[in-house]
């Protein structure tokens, strides 16, 4: 009787912070929704570790009305793909899921919601793609010096899907760390996180990644058409933030061996600021830590 008493309270706790989340949202202009959407799947992954997968439907169910009575069809929409994410990864942990399983269905749930309200949906949404992307052109024939061609037109509408992409990644990295900072603080069994010195891209993926940051200036020299100069832009992109990743996972892996403790933060800094010099920065270091013994010599001495 006590147990049961206790799993209705919880869950009218948490269709109540949704509900007051839900008010908040729309006196604040939907800024929530927007800015700290990894928030919005905790309450019903909390119920659903704690209570399970079918009770956590009950609720879910309960959260989606009082969504509907005190929101719009918009911020329906959200709450229904964060009330998806938090009972399939609340169920995730139940199963004792590794942490690589949590994350992935987080990032494929979310970056799947962006695409619908980005693409398939775009009207409704109040998303404009084309407009957005033309904001971004009209801001870049201000500067001085800098060339509008139809390659880099066209690069810029290719890149909003890549874009979506990383806002997605960082969103659920945002939820799953958000999610195992709770349980932990509310004594929940979690399996530990993948310790960051384990973590390195392949060689044989940085091998590749290396030859693609070549890829834009090959089919500049070839004078190929504009789609695949495009396709060569995307791909350098994509090569350029996997040694952008190389390199803040040994700047978090030296932060404590120079004392230095806010050193990635730093190293962000100076990329926002000294952009084209720190890129080249980052791609060596990406590519001695991804390819040679690097972080053995410069860590641990060897």
């Amino acid at each position: 009787m006590r147990k049961s008493v206790r799993q209705i309270t919880d869950g009218a706790m948490m269709i109540a912070l949704i509900g007051l989340f839900v008010i908040v949202n729309r006196q604040l202009l939907f800024l929530l929704e927007t800015y700290v959407a990894f928030l919005m799947p905790i309450p019903i992954l909390f119920y659903t570790v704690k209570y399970g997968f079918k009770q956590g439907l009950v609720v879910a169910f309960g959260m989606i009305v009082i969504s509907l009575l005190l929101g719009t069809p918009q911020s329906l929409f959200y709450m229904g793909a964060a009330l998806a994410n938090g009972l399939v990864y609340g169920h995730g942990v139940r199963k004792q899921k590794p942490n690589e399983w949590l994350l992935g269905v987080t990032i494929v749930i979310t970056a799947a919601t962006m695409f619908l309200t980005t693409y398939a949906f775009a009207a409704f949404f109040g998303y404009n793609v084309m407009e957005e992307v033309g904001l971004i052109i009209d801001y870049l024939k201000t500067i001085q010096g800098f060339t509008i061609d139809a390659t880099l037109t066209a690069t810029l509408y290719a890149m909003y899907p890549l874009v979506i992409m990383v806002t997605a990644l960082i969103q659920s990295i945002l939820t799953h760390l958000s999610a195992i900072l709770l349980m932990k603080r509310l004594r929940i069994a979690v399996l530990p996180l993948r310790p960051i010195h384990t973590m390195r891209i392949s060689k044989p993926i940085g091998g590749v990644a290396l030859l693609l940051l070549f890829a834009p200036a090959v089919f500049q020299y070839m004078k190929v058409s504009v789609d695949i100069q495009v396709m060569g832009n995307i791909v350098y992109l994509i090569a350029l933030m996997i040694f952008l990743f190389e390199t803040f996972i040994f700047l978090g892996l030296l932060a404590p061996k120079v004392k230095i403790r806010s050193l990635p933060t730093l190293g962000l800094l100076l990329y926002l600021l000294l952009p084209t010099v720190m890129t080249y920065v980052c791609v060596v270091i990406g590519a001695l830590d991804i390819l040679t013994d690097f972080r053995e010599r410069v860590l641990y001495r060897r």
